[in-house]
């Protein structure tokens, strides 16, 4: 039991000021606190601190996996961080536990937009160095190439 919940049930709460400070976030490091810390998260990403959000969000994952706001923002965030794998393993785990939820299917549609935008822009960049080193190495055949004078 912690300081506060022991004081309270005690009925010794009468002068909290000399107790020493606990933030929120130290009283819900228990698994029976998970959603705690998973709405939390929602809060530092909705004010668009995700760094914070990302800690909250893997700590309620941690101690609680099946809990769908968490992993769905842990998707957003790490969209937002281009770590589309890790996204999507999040965004499918959210889908799993609420399947009916609208905005797990649209963050997961967006993903998948951006992995194919990504993946194309990969392919592009790909195709552009394939044919410059195809280029290069026929310029160097051809310079390579020692055409002396032609002779009837």
């Amino acid at each position: 039991m912690s300081i506060l919940a022991s004081d309270i049930s005690t009925g010794k709460c009468a002068d909290i000021t000399k107790r020493p400070r606990l933030s929120i976030t130290n009283l819900l490091w228990t698994r029976k606190n998970a959603q705690a810390l998973a709405y939390l998260g929602d809060i530092e990403l909705k004010r668009e601190n995700s760094e914070k959000a990302l800690l909250l969000l893997n700590r309620a994952v941690g101690l609680r996996e099946d809990i769908r706001i968490a992993q769905m923002d842990i998707g957003v965030i790490l969209t937002q961080q281009k770590r589309y794998q890790e996204a999507l393993y999040a965004l499918q785990r959210a889908e799993k536990l609420d399947p009916e939820q609208p905005e797990v299917h649209y963050r997961l549609g967006r993903l998948l937009q951006a992995m194919a935008i990504h993946n194309r822009t990969k392919r592009f960049a790909r195709v552009q160095q394939l044919h410059k080193k195809r280029r290069t190495m026929s310029s160097d055949k051809m310079s390579s190439l020692k055409l002396g004078p032609t002779t009837k």
